[in-house]
């Protein structure tokens, strides 16, 4: 067991936890998508598996060059940027973190040469800049991020319904609980640091339905992110075998067996 006191312990976990994400898919910070069943074995990094969603995303919404992306809550950028980079679309990624705004996404943007179709502008996704809202973009997207504003899902739907007209496409790749809340609270509590509970499907559904925006379809991605997530917990093993300040494996334990799932709102104005 580690002797380290408890704000060490907070700076070794965060060290960790960037340097984790650094080696399985730089950018990116997320599971991806995988086939269910994969031999985790056989996979060393995520990057393909984040590769393989950004293809998924572009064909499913059908962005292309004419179209205008607002990614909500872009993280480092990789997504964005991909996309960008794959579809010539111009794009505008919000993230709140100033750090990686400044440095990682705008460097990312010149590294694969799409700094002149967008750009990345500091703000939480629940109240973007109003020279943002008046975008008319074509494609909104929340990749893994949301769950971060569940207790402000009703200013984050409110400002999405500002951003778009009646033919702009959203799509919300999101965490939501299947159990009580009393179930999960610890783990989402010590490892996403969130103190609100996250939202169920059927909450999710009703605060759409309050801000004037219509299901259009809905998938569960949770057996597809369920490699990518069992990959994390493996490495996060490696690096910190004798502590548990890193919490995947419980994270883990809570998809596999169905109290959490990873999921896909299509939606658009009514």
């Amino acid at each position: 067991m580690s002797t380290v006191n408890k704000d060490a312990q907070t700076n070794y976990s965060s060290k960790l936890f960037n340097d984790m994400w650094e080696d399985l898919c730089p950018g990116y910070y997320n599971y991806g998508r995988t086939e269910p069943n994969t031999d985790i074995s056989t996979i060393t990094n995520l990057v393909a598996a984040n590769e393989n969603m950004t293809h998924y995303i572009i064909s499913q919404l059908g962005i292309t060059k004419d179209s205008y992306l607002l990614d909500l809550g872009c993280g480092k950028g990789m997504y964005t940027v991909r996309i960008a980079e794959i579809t010539g679309c111009k794009f505008v990624g919000v993230e709140l973190n100033k750090e990686y705004v400044e440095q990682d996404c705008r460097e990312l943007a010149e590294k694969h040469g799409v700094a002149q179709q967008g750009e990345f502008v500091q703000s939480c996704m629940a109240d973007i800049p109003d020279r943002i809202r008046g975008g008319h973009y074509t494609h909104i997207i929340s990749l893994g991020a949301a769950l971060y504003v569940h207790n402000k899902m009703d200013k984050l739907l409110e400002t999405i319904s500002s951003c778009c007209n009646k033919d702009t496409q959203i799509f919300f790749w999101d965490v939501i609980r299947n159990a009580e809340w009393e179930e999960v609270r610890d783990v989402l509590q010590r490892h996403i640091k969130i103190d609100f509970p996250l939202l169920t499907k059927q909450e999710m559904l009703e605060k759409m339905e309050q801000a004037k925006l219509r299901l259009t379809n809905f998938e569960d991605f949770t057996p597809y992110i369920l490699p990518g997530v069992k990959v994390a917990s493996r490495e996060s093993k490696r690096r910190d075998p004798d502590t548990d300040n890193l919490t995947y494996p419980l994270w883990c334990e809570h998809f596999a067996e169905g109290k959490m799932a990873y999921v896909a709102f299509y939606f658009s104005l009514q």
